[in-house]
């Protein structure tokens, strides 16, 4: 081989790796776009699996465990969340149509929820637990603390 037929083979080396790096800059590229996309469909699923939780929680505060939603499909979560949307919908008219003064008139609460006040008919018997003058007054100072807050309960 003679130094002209080495120097054309370099060149035409040098040529087919110019234009396998092109390739390969191509591929980065592409594999590069794909992984942004893919990378905004997992935020993307990731907020909506955040807001379904939302939706199934409510005001609840009860803990799911995110691995367990992997155990269904998107449409199943929400016909889930649809199911759910729907009877809170349902509550909160229901719940506008009667003011609340006039809902606990017969000494239930319309929701439910809480202990029902006791009948107004109960006779009711005021404890009041204050403290002696000389608990009352300021150690730095020597002054008589006022009253600065009230607890109240009722006991059937």
């Amino acid at each position: 081989m003679d130094a002209e037929e080495l120097k054309r083979q370099h060149e035409l080396l040098q040529h087919e790796f110019a234009e396998f790096r092109a390739q390969h800059a191509a591929l980065i590229a592409e594999y590069h776009e794909t992984l942004q996309e893919k990378s905004q469909q997992v935020a993307a699923l990731e907020r909506r699996v955040a807001d379904l939780i939302r939706q199934i929680l409510g005001s609840r505060q009860e803990y799911i465990d995110p691995d367990q939603l992997l155990l269904f499909s998107v449409e199943e979560l929400q016909e889930i969340a649809d199911e759910l949307k729907t009877p809170q919908q349902v509550e909160t008219t229901s719940d506008a149509e009667v003011p609340s003064d006039q809902g606990s008139s017969n000494g239930k609460n319309n929701n439910n929820r809480g202990r029902r006040p006791l009948p107004k008919n109960l006779p009711r018997e005021v404890r009041r637990h204050e403290l002696s003058e000389e608990q009352r007054r300021c150690e730095c100072c020597g002054e008589i603390r006022r009253e600065i807050g009230v607890e109240s309960s009722e006991q059937l």
